[in-house]
């Protein structure tokens, strides 16, 4: 016995087919915002993430260096400003209004990093790949559903010069 797709939804009877990002992607409701930037030993780059209030954002986000260095993942920073980051969506074909629009930035001006929701440390032996929330957006991801605005930042502080590659991939879970 076979089973038609015939479900928008992916689900056939009572089983689900597909997994929910995956399903989201072909509602044209997945987006990658992506930013690189090279900097000196000692220098930090920050990436800000406001979630506009009302949404309920799935997200996981990976960072990249061919250097040494740290880096956070925390909320409420005191930190404005900064250059917007234009996301993609996963379906080129999709009209869907990113949720998160103009809500992603690089350099803004922060005077408080806010509280710390995780440290990771990228090595100095080539290149270092350090992600959070999951890898590809499968499970785990961080879910930002508070009902105001909030802010988010990820930093990332080198050791010595390097490059530095950020990606952070979400979804609205409300949409």
């Amino acid at each position: 016995m076979s089973t038609k797709y015939n479900n928008p939804r992916g689900v056939y009877g009572d089983r689900r087919a597909i997994d929910t990002v995956h399903e989201r992607g072909h509602e044209g409701l997945v987006f990658t915002a992506t930013y690189a930037e090279t900097i000196g030993s000692g220098s930090t780059s920050s990436v800000m993430i406001t979630k506009p209030a009302a949404s309920d954002i799935h997200m996981t986000m990976s960072v990249e260096s061919s250097g040494a260095g740290t880096w956070t993942w925390s909320t409420l920073p005191n930190a404005t400003g900064g250059s917007t980051i234009v996301s993609n969506n996963h379906k080129a074909s999709s009209t869907t209004v990113d949720p998160m629009l103009g809500g992603i930035t690089s350099g803004p001006t922060v005077t408080s990093a806010g509280t710390i929701l995780e440290r990771h440390v990228i090595g100095s032996t080539g290149v270092g790949q350090s992600s959070s929330g999951g890898a590809g957006l499968v499970r785990n991801e961080w879910v930002m559903d508070e009902t105001a605005a909030t802010k988010h930042l990820i930093q990332f502080t080198a050791s010595a010069a390097t490059n530095i590659a950020y990606n952070i991939t979400y979804y609205n879970g409300a949409g």
